[in-house]
């Protein structure tokens, strides 16, 4: 890796730090407290295959086995399993992972920057952009804004992984972008639109034809 990427990455991540560390100290609040702390269901990993057959809020004992909605999003309650297995119902580990989805899609959307334009710096600014924008704040800092994070971090991997097939050609990196799309989905709906994104661009610019050299990263 040249050191002025690893510089780039070091100032992203920086940024995601500063915008975001006065809020590992919160507490869980409103939906929070609903879907976490009141929903036995998530207190033990026993009851995680309940909720890969259930909607996103028919899984919650506290609302009853039959509470209607539309939305699957089995992503959401595994982690929120996971999280309170090793963590209990202290809310810090939920905001720290959080904190570092949030900078691990900023990566990506550095990354994917790179892929694109062949140039770090303009990498760089768009990677800042997306940290430091506050209509992500709400997904960044409310623990049930998760589905947001997890959905963003897959399918900005997803991404990433089509650009490198389109390059490359390798089936590796179309097995991995699928595989991500397939975890964006579980995460929430939304992800649905990355299937006319792939079509759009794939329409519009096809391959680069080349791989990147290190003298583009330079820019």
């Amino acid at each position: 890796m040249r050191r002025s990427t690893t510089i780039y990455i070091l100032i992203l991540i920086a940024a995601c730090g500063l915008a975001y560390a006065n809020t590992l100290n919160h507490e869980f609040v409103h939906d929070d407290k609903l879907e976490i702390l009141e929903n036995k269901n998530v207190h033990s990993l026993t009851n995680i295959p309940k909720a890969l057959t259930a909607s996103a809020w028919g899984w919650q004992e506290n609302l009853g086995a039959d509470n209607p909605s539309n939305y699957y999003r089995p992503a959401q309650t595994v982690t929120y399993a996971l999280l309170y297995s090793a963590f209990g119902n202290d809310p810090k580990p939920f905001h720290v992972y959080k904190l570092v989805l949030h900078v691990l899609c900023t990566l990506l959307v550095f990354l994917i920057g790179v892929e694109m334009v062949r140039d770090g710096k303009k990498s760089l600014l768009a990677g800042l952009l997306f940290a430091l924008h506050p209509m992500h704040v709400e997904s960044v800092t409310w623990i049930a804004g998760i589905t947001d994070v997890n959905c963003a971090l897959f399918s900005l991997a997803s991404f990433l992984f089509f650009l490198k097939y389109l390059r490359a050609g390798r089936r590796r990196q179309y097995v991995l972008s699928a595989a991500c799309f397939f975890l964006a989905l579980l995460s929430k709906e939304i992800a649905l639109m990355m299937l006319p994104l792939f079509f759009i661009y794939k329409y519009l610019f096809g391959s680069f034809g080349d791989t990147l050299t290190q003298g583009d990263m330079q820019k």
